[in-house]
């Protein structure tokens, strides 16, 4: 009996069976001639496919490191901002403003502890509106309490917009070199994952080259 695959056999050789002798036509339709074929065709079909989901996948990824790059940029510019903020606050302390719980309720009068409500009044809306949405009451009192709280006292307050300004900019500098590795390239954010692992030396600023 011909088979469907001694039939694709047949056609793919350019043969038609009733026109060749019977040795032709056992050829052109011989089982194994024929699913070989078929099996052929199939793998290049299944082929062209992956590569096609390969591609496709890969544009994907490239996609979404780019919109990284643009999330981490906002993100440097806002740690940037927030950093300069910090290091004001820095500034009027060392200068001799004061802080603490009593200081915190009583009226301030000194140019530095002027300075430094200021500077703690700008971080605290900063801090509430990066929520996003509307900004209320509680988020304002918030950010206000927590952004730069100034109800510590004056060497724990130190401390504390050290270790912000430290950690911050440690992060910025990793999404700075993510951002150099990533941008404008075909590199994935698997790439980078990659390439930070094989990279632990990035560098990170030194606390005492801060705050020397």
């Amino acid at each position: 009996m011909e088979t469907l695959a001694g039939k694709e056999a047949g056609i793919f050789l350019g043969m038609e069976p009733r026109a060749v002798g019977s040795a032709g036509i056992t050829a052109a339709i011989d089982k194994d001639i024929g699913e070989a074929v078929i099996g052929q065709q199939t793998a290049e079909k299944e082929a062209t496919e992956q590569v096609t989901t390969t591609h496709g996948a890969k544009r994907k990824a490239i996609a979404n490191a780019q919109d990284y790059v643009k999330n981490a940029s906002e993100k440097l510019e806002n740690y940037g901002s927030s950093n300069a903020v910090y290091k004001e606050a820095l500034a009027a302390l060392k200068g001799g403003a004061n802080t603490g719980q009593i200081y915190d309720m009583l009226p301030t009068f000194d140019v530095d502890s002027i300075l430094l409500e200021n500077v703690a009044s700008r971080a605290g809306f900063e801090m509430a509106k990066s929520g996003g949405g509307i900004i209320t009451d509680a988020d304002m009192k918030f950010g206000l309490a927590t952004a730069i709280p100034r109800n510590l006292p004056p060497k724990e307050l130190e401390e504390f917009l050290k270790n912000k300004i430290t950690g911050q900019d440690k992060i910025a500098n990793q999404l700075r070199e993510a951002v150099m590795f990533l941008d404008g390239t075909e590199n994935t954010i698997r790439d980078w994952y990659r390439h930070s692992k094989k990279n632990k030396d990035i560098t990170q600023l030194d606390d005492e080259e801060l705050f020397k």
